[in-house]
């Protein structure tokens, strides 16, 4: 999943979603695997990104979600 699709689904700036993954990073909750400019999500990561934003307030807007 990219950062983008993360973003749509829960209606956020991807600038506020990479900063959330600056912090998550910071606090060593994950560790993101970057190759050039890109990053690679492992599923882990995913679910802690995703229950931090809904920690936040954000919901998912996709139905079954």
């Amino acid at each position: 999943m990219r950062i983008m699709e993360i973003a749509k689904r829960y209606k956020m700036r991807p600038l506020a979603l990479y900063n959330l993954l600056y912090e998550l990073e910071a606090k060593g909750i994950i560790d993101v695997e970057r190759h050039g400019r890109h990053l690679r999500l492992r599923p882990f990561e995913i679910a802690e990104i995703e229950k931090e934003i809904e920690r936040r307030g954000y919901h998912s807007v996709l139905k079954g979600d």
